[in-house]
């Protein structure tokens, strides 16, 4: 009994030591497997950022050589010479000094009619509409008038007066003849005689009213705009030569000589309303010269000059008024349009400027190319203000003493562009 357990324990304590044999292994590989995985980790934790900062760096890189190489070119003595490259260094100018206002086109009021009726009536026909050209003289509209057969019928009325008065008159003529004859024949006396010169004097003064009161019938006919063809229509015509830009009328409409039915306008000259700021104001002056743009033409300026200053301040706004007046003779320009308004003052300013020739447009940007030396070139972006006499004013991108080319820049530019194309 007593052997048997211990045969018993001993068998016990076998197994426990076998499975402990068994485990230590397994352990000893889980160990190595984690300091594998922990040793990776850290070796990406430590070499993973370095690379990736390498290669933008490396992009950095080569994206700025790249655009170093698109901002300068090369040309042989070859290109040099056939191009006849000329350069001279950038220096100051003299300049007009300009205010710049912000302004509103509209029409020239002297040169611009808007047409009433002169009679009550109702509109029969309407011949033009807006945007339609018009001559002087031109019919616009009919207006069926009652006034018009009245003013007709005294028309007629005056006419048959100045026949009556005529014809009275030739009689008087005729009986004063008669009355000279039997005086010299002493058959009647001075007093007859001189009776019937009184009444040729009379017949004279009656035919000179007479026809006082048909002149005065056939103006107001003339007036009323009587039409020919028509006994009781008025015929409304065109003022001046122009554009039609307001038609308030149409067929049926009822009009009185108060109303509005048309506004026709000359647009070859217009006038441009700016507000200038209180402290500019005291540099402006009647008769000086202004350059307008426009966004529709913004590479477009057209001349003026200052025809009118306001008399006082706007209240609101702390601006004065300032009329011009500006030729449009191919009509480009068309009232209400918004318009940048520069006024030459007169006085002189010194700005950095180059030759109009030394600026050129490259995608959008204003370019000048400076001369490097050794047949080398640099494109300059720069910033442009003012235009005058063939110099243009350089607010940005530019230093007095750099040397630009102010001739063969084409052949330049062309090289530029050439070498964005590979780029691309």
């Amino acid at each position: 009994m007593h052997e048997g357990s211990f045969n018993k324990q001993n068998q016990i304590i076998e197994e426990e030591n076998n499975l402990r044999a068994v485990r230590r292994p397994i352990g000893i590989w889980l160990a190595l497997a984690l300091l594998a995985l922990a040793g990776a980790g850290l070796l990406v934790w430590r070499f993973w950022p370095h690379s990736q900062a390498t290669v933008v760096t490396e992009s950095a890189a080569v994206a700025a050589s790249a655009e170093e190489a698109i901002a300068q070119v090369e040309l042989s003595a070859e290109a040099l010479s056939r191009a006849g490259i000329e350069t001279q260094e950038v220096g100051v100018q003299s300049l007009t000094q300009r205010l710049s206002a912000t302004g509103r086109i509209v029409i020239n009021e002297d040169t611009a009619a808007r047409v009433g009726s002169p009679t009550e009536g109702r509109v029969r026909r309407v011949l033009v509409t807006v945007g339609d050209r018009v001559r002087a003289g031109q019919p616009l509209v009919y207006v069926h008038s009652h006034e018009l057969l009245q003013a007709q019928a005294d028309y007629a009325k005056a006419r048959t007066a100045v026949t009556r008065a005529e014809k009275a008159l030739a009689y008087a003529n005729v009986e004063l003849e008669r009355a000279n004859r039997l005086l010299e024949a002493k058959a009647i006396s001075l007093r007859e005689q001189m009776q019937a010169a009184a009444e040729v004097n009379a017949a004279t003064a009656e035919l000179e009213q007479a026809k006082a009161e048909l002149r005065r019938a056939e103006e107001y006919l003339e007036h009323l705009g009587a039409d020919p063809d028509g006994a009781d229509t008025a015929v409304i015509r065109a003022p001046i030569a122009g554009v039609v830009l307001k038609r308030h009328i149409s067929i049926g409409t009822v009009v009185n000589p108060a109303d509005e039915l048309m506004v026709i306008a000359d647009l070859s000259t217009l006038w441009v309303i700016a507000e200038v700021p209180e402290p500019q104001a005291a540099f402006v002056r009647p008769g000086q010269g202004v350059e307008i743009t426009v966004a529709a033409f913004a590479e477009r300026r057209f001349p003026g000059r200052v025809v009118y200053l306001g008399e006082s301040l706007s209240p609101e706004t702390r601006t004065v008024q300032v009329r011009c007046l500006i030729q449009n003779p191919r009509g480009q320009l068309r009232p209400e349009m918004y318009a940048t308004v520069q006024i030459n003052t007169g006085q002189k300013q010194p700005v950095l400027a180059v030759p109009r020739d030394a600026v050129h447009e490259m995608q959008g940007e204003r370019v000048v190319f400076m001369a490097l030396g050794r047949g080398k070139f640099e494109k300059r972006v720069v910033q442009i203000g003012r235009e005058q006499d063939n110099w243009i004013e350089i607010i940005n991108g530019l230093e007095a003493g750099q040397r630009i080319v102010t001739r063969g820049g084409f052949l330049i530019k062309s090289e530029f562009l050439k070498g964005m194309m590979k780029e691309e």
